[in-house]
């Protein structure tokens, strides 16, 4: 990889006004809808819009609400399911959890008819598995070891919004529905409401489109934080992370979404989408409103645009070997 920086050349302010070029472009977008389904996300205003790239040198580029804080949703299930990997290795995490893809939306009350494990960790159903299987001495000590593995991937502290972990508790009666049932076929083994507790929590961290990126990046850096150089998470299970984000991070949208775009991804329904280039950069994109799959609307089209004008689908066979960072110092974008 390129080791120049480019924050300070005219090659990066050429990237910084493509960006702006791009965000402008997308803001007239009114398509879709805010979620509603919690109380506290129905509040979103849907005007609210941020791009931000980092790379794997440590740069971060951004526009728009770029700073704005918003909960990490479902975004959060790809991390938690790092450190659910750190705790008990790929071979046990798989007795849980599997890793198909489902075609179904992310909240089904659904599971594998043989082995009654839920599908994937990016579903609902496994995200909730997942995170029961996070190790720690009462409900405390496993919400600190889930804000202390955030820490490291983003690069400073971060913490739960009260409101909206409320609301999630309260109106969430599909994931209890969810947790029940696989507690009756042994999937979770831990204390229900604490386990839903704390997964009610991951949802509602704060973050800004900024932190998703440079959570992205630490991704496409094998695991380590680009910005801070701390390492966030074991080298060896960045592929079982990537591999999952690419089959099911874009739910019932996951085969589309690798048709067009071609890289491992994940969206939640706050209206963030974070994209991996791995070995390259990470890509964040904001906006709340969502279409009928629950992804958002702008994300999907910026997403979709980068990749092809960067040649970044992961099967392009015009990639050739050229990294982002020699096609961005070789190019003027527009």
């Amino acid at each position: 990889m390129p080791s120049d920086r480019l924050s300070n050349s005219v090659t990066g302010q050429n990237f910084q006004s493509y960006l702006e070029s791009l965000h402008r472009k997308y803001q007239a977008l009114r398509d879709g809808n805010v979620a509603n389904y919690i109380p506290e996300l129905a509040k979103a205003n849907p005007d609210w819009f941020g791009i931000a790239i980092a790379t794997v040198d440590g740069q971060v580029f951004s526009v728009g609400d770029a700073d704005h804080l918003f909960t990490i949703q479902s975004i959060s299930k790809v991390f938690v399911q790092g450190l659910a990997l750190e705790d008990h290795g790929r071979d046990y995490f798989l007795t849980r959890v599997g890793v198909e893809p489902t075609g179904d939306a992310f909240n089904a009350i659904v599971l594998d008819e043989q082995s009654k494990r839920p599908y994937n960790p990016m579903v609902n159903a496994g995200a909730i598995a997942t995170t029961s299987l996070i190790k720690g001495n009462g409900p405390t000590e496993r919400l600190n070891r889930l804000l202390e593995m955030f820490r490291g991937y983003i690069g400073h502290d971060i913490f739960v919004d009260a409101s909206t972990f409320m609301s999630e508790r309260t109106t969430g009666d599909r994931n209890r529905a969810m947790a029940y049932l696989m507690r009756n076929f042994g999937m979770i083994d831990t204390n229900l409401e604490e386990a839903l507790d704390l997964y009610f929590q991951q949802c509602s961290v704060m973050v800004s489109c900024r932190d998703l990126a440079v959570m992205a990046a630490t991704l496409a850096n094998r695991g380590v934080n680009p910005v801070t150089g701390d390492r966030a998470v074991a080298a060896g299970y960045i592929r079982d992370m990537l591999s999952v984000m690419y089959t099911c991070g874009m739910y019932n949208f996951a085969g589309e979404w690798s048709y067009r775009v071609g890289l491992p991804a994940k969206s939640g329904v706050s209206g963030g989408i974070i994209v991996v280039v791995p070995n390259q950069i990470g890509i964040a994109v904001f906006s709340p409103l969502l279409d009928h799959r629950a992804n958002s609307v702008r994300g999907v089209k910026v997403c979709e645009e980068l990749s092809e004008r960067f040649e970044l689908h992961l099967f392009d066979s015009s990639m050739g070997c050229r990294t982002f960072l020699e096609k961005l110092a070789q190019s003027n974008p527009p």
